[in-house]
């Protein structure tokens, strides 16, 4: 019987009324409820699986990869506003029982999911119904294939490593079996019996649980950035700047998606998204760090895959900011995506036919890739003047317009990539020819067999451009992105011409005598200048995507500025006329501002580049009058 008391009562009513001693028990220890059992079973699954992906990643020859918060460059304020991701940042290696209970718990990556996006596809369902084409934007649903498209990344059997891997295959059996702590398991090098067979993270949805339980992309968990901030940066990623570079497919590539299979490229996306993203406009100076040390971690432990390939090409567009030349890691990050595309086969035409769109989606994303790589590898050749790591791919430039319009799920954007891959072909033709020229004949005025090379690789372009304008004016309907992606071709043009006649232009320089009649080539040189510097101000300018250009437009509109100003100086200005002298000033004027507008901050290359030709404008123009042609 239960007692009862009075208000002020010490003894029980009850108890009091019967004459019985009041005593209170206390409560009887209560059985575990079902809520506890679950619980302590949910504590014993996360404890298994965690000794056993702990067993899949060889964790004891892992490197892990540390910033020190310290030397981040922030001020005061900077570091006031994100004292909390810094603090994370100095503890994070601390090993506690509480990070260990959480980092046994998987990351929810629903949080990333994008809501209207998967409605969007079923409202693009219902319009392939109607005979409708499938629209980019709409994610491709249902769950990816068990092994990601994998075509042999080993050497044919023809070479050493070849035959060892299929002499290897044939006294070992192919199944997987995660490796036991003691045993054959730890064998190193060709003495493992799982040397030559793919890494267990092929398998897309055993990389998912790895991922969301042990590596969390740190800019999310150290609460630098909300799954919301990260929904809304990949949104800004596609809008702006993968109209430059044309790499990933929004049906496949969506935050939850990214980080399931590379956290290394969720990484990226966010970083460089995060220059431009105006709701938080101090993000960028400490997410690039994010990207680094994800950058560093990937190239030292990080599984070659597709996608770490494609982080490393957008680390190549767009570089983070240095204030010296050497410290540039663009071209390192170029020579690694290169080198693991070729590891993994990226160059190989497939001959796999897909089963669904999502494998056919794939397998075009793999071929896109390396089209990228390509021009990228090209691209910085150009620009440094250095041997390409792929060098001319014929097969590539041969194939490069079937491969891009084949298929129904083809991005809007890959019909400009065989243009882009024909120039920088020639480019690399042109380069080669002028190395077996030689400086000596250069430098000698009376050969002309320079003059008969810069013609012939001139007409080389302009036939190129003349098919790709055709083709363009014959796409009807060309909306605001696809304008855009026809200004790069014609930039990229220019850019070259520019290049093949410098070139002439340079030789006629190294005659010691003074310059007093009009160069053969100064005039085509400012033409291409001039064209270039109109495209970027005017054609590119309009589309309003100029400020998400990638380096390489920058570093071309600089070129020029530079190459038009130095016709300023004293031992080239006397082959000017006094008009042509005025619109050299005009135009480099002109292209400053626009440069400055499209600046998001001091530290971007925009930025840079007005500072730049703004100080050598103003040396040009305090220069004493020069004789000039009438």
């Amino acid at each position: 019987m239960r007692c009862a008391f009075g208000s002020d009562a010490r003894t029980c009513i009850r108890c009091g009324a019967g004459n019985h001693p009041c005593v209170v028990e206390g409560r009887k220890a209560r059985t575990p409820g079902q809520r506890e059992h679950l619980l302590r079973k949910i504590r014993e699954k996360n404890e298994t699986i965690s000794t056993l992906l702990s067993q899949l990643r060889n964790t004891n020859i892992a490197t892990p990869i540390s910033i020190n918060a310290a030397r981040i460059g922030l001020d005061a304020n900077e570091r006031e506003v994100n004292g909390e991701v810094l603090s994370w940042m100095e503890k994070r290696h601390a090993v506690t029982s509480q990070a260990s209970e959480k980092a046994s718990l998987a990351y929810d990556t629903s949080q990333l999911e994008d809501e209207d996006m998967y409605s969007s596809s079923e409202d693009e369902e219902e319009g392939d119904e109607e005979g409708g084409s499938p629209s980019p934007k709409a994610v491709v649903r249902g769950a990816p294939s068990m092994r990601s498209p994998r075509i042999a990344a080993l050497p044919d059997d023809a070479t050493p490593l070849g035959f060892l891997a299929s002499f290897s295959s044939q006294w070992h059996s192919s199944n997987f079996r995660p490796p036991s702590p003691t045993g054959e398991g730890n064998l190193f090098g060709i003495a493992n019996n799982r040397y030559f067979q793919p890494s267990p993270y092929t398998d897309l949805n055993l990389r998912r649980i790895v991922i969301e339980r042990e590596m969390v992309p740190e800019i999310l968990i150290s609460g630098l950035i909300s799954p919301l901030e990260a929904r809304e940066l990949f949104d800004l990623f596609f809008e702006h700047i993968n109209p430059f570079l044309s790499l990933l497919d929004e049906a496949i590539h969506s935050a939850a998606s990214v980080m399931r299979r590379c956290p290394f490229l969720f990484t990226v996306v966010c970083a460089v998204s995060s220059r431009y993203y105006t709701k938080r406009p101090g993000l960028y100076k400490l997410s690039v760090h994010f990207a680094k040390a994800s950058a560093a971690s990937a190239f030292i432990d990080g599984w070659k895959c597709v996608e770490m390939c494609q982080a490393y090409l957008i680390l190549t567009a767009y570089a983070a900011p240095t204030q010296r030349f050497e410290d540039s890691r663009s071209g390192f990050y170029s020579g690694i995506a290169t080198r693991i595309a070729l590891e993994l086969g990226l160059n190989r035409d497939s001959s796999a036919r897909p089963l669904d769109e999502r494998h056919e989606r794939e397998l075009l994303n793999r071929r896109r890739t390396w089209m990228i790589c390509s021009i990228m590898d090209g691209s910085t050749s150009l620009e440094t003047g250095k041997a390409p790591g792929v060098g001319n791919d014929e097969e590539l430039t041969s194939n490069a317009s079937r491969w891009c319009s084949t298929s129904k799920f083809q991005h809007p954007f890959d019909a400009d990539l065989p243009a882009i891959i024909e120039l920088l072909s020639i480019m690399h033709r042109f380069t080669e020819a002028i190395k077996r020229v030689g400086f000596q004949v250069c430098a000698d005025k009376k050969s002309r067999a320079l003059d008969r090379l810069i013609a012939t690789f001139d007409r080389d372009l302009q036939t190129s451009i003349a098919n790709t304008t055709v083709q363009a004016n014959r796409r009807l309907g060309r909306d605001l992105a696809g304008k855009h992606r026809l200004g790069m071709v014609l930039f990229l043009f220019q850019y070259c011409r520019l290049i093949v006649h410098s070139f002439g232009q340079k030789a006629e320089m190294t005659d010691p005598a003074p310059q007093t009649k009009p160069s053969t080539y100064v005039s085509t040189c400012m033409e291409a200048a001039f064209n270039l510097l109109d495209l970027w101000m005017n054609f590119m300018h309009s589309t309003g995507h100029v400020r998400y250009a990638p380096d390489f437009f920058f570093v071309g509109t600089g070129f020029a500025g530079a190459f038009l100003l130095e016709l300023l100086s004293p031992h080239i200005a006397p082959t000017l006329t006094a008009s042509q002298r005025g619109q050299v000033i005009d135009v480099c004027e002109a292209a400053i501002q626009k440069l400055r507008a499209a600046a998001v901050d001091e530290a971007h290359p925009p930025h840079s580049y007005a500072v730049f030709l703004e100080g050598a404008l103003d040396k040009a123009v305090v220069e004493p009058p020069l004789p000039v042609i009438a």
